[in-house]
């Protein structure tokens, strides 16, 4: 009995001793445990607080639009068409292009082949703005046969040649003289070159 007692005392301080072991330990643990609890608790708040601050969107009003007012105050005014130029009904430019060949009179020799050899003649014209207003044949140097040529030309050919442009006459077949007119046609030429301007 006596030995049970003491092993019941021995067992009630071991389980005593132990007890407090165990409390001393624990709250060892727990002391160490728990700056480090703290720390990452504190840590863990502070990133999510930094977290939450870093994805905080910031709030903005929303920015109110005048609403256009229905009626303008003022219509806006078309811009007027152009109006076409007016036609003129003046008469088309008169030429005033410089004459040619100056104005004056001339003479010149005009030879041509017949069949009784060389004649010639000289031609006389009167120039004003181009056109020949006056015209004589003299001082004819031909046989018997090529004079009455001559005379049948003499005769007929002014009508062709008074009033018209010098540049435009070329006779070809005048009063029955064919060959005549070369003569004629000759000495007109050399006349153009004189009087050229």
């Amino acid at each position: 009995m006596e030995i049970q007692n003491k092993l019941q005392k021995g067992l009630g301080i071991f389980i005593g001793v132990f007890v407090i072991v165990a409390v001393i330990a624990m709250m060892v643990v727990f002391d160490k445990k728990s700056p480090d609890t703290n720390t990452t608790a504190d840590q863990t708040s502070s990133d999510t607080t930094n977290t939450l601050a870093d994805t905080t969107v910031p709030v903005t009003t929303p920015e109110v639009m005048p609403t256009p007012d229905p009626t303008p105050t003022s219509t806006p005014t078309p811009k007027p068409k152009p109006t076409p130029p007016p036609v003129q009904n003046t008469p088309p430019p008169v030429d005033t292009k410089k004459t040619v060949y100056n104005d004056g009179t001339y003479t010149a020799t005009g030879s041509y082949g017949s069949p009784g050899g060389y004649d010639s003649m000289d031609v006389t014209v009167t120039l004003k703005d181009d056109i020949i207003t006056a015209s004589s044949i003299s001082n004819i140097q031909a046989n018997r046969t090529s004079q009455r040529y001559i005379t049948a030309f003499d005769g007929g050919y002014k009508q062709y040649v008074i009033g018209k442009k010098i540049a435009d006459i070329n006779l070809v077949r005048v009063s029955g003289a064919s060959l005549t007119p070369e003569g004629f046609n000759s000495a007109l030429s050399s006349i153009m070159s004189k009087a050229k301007a």
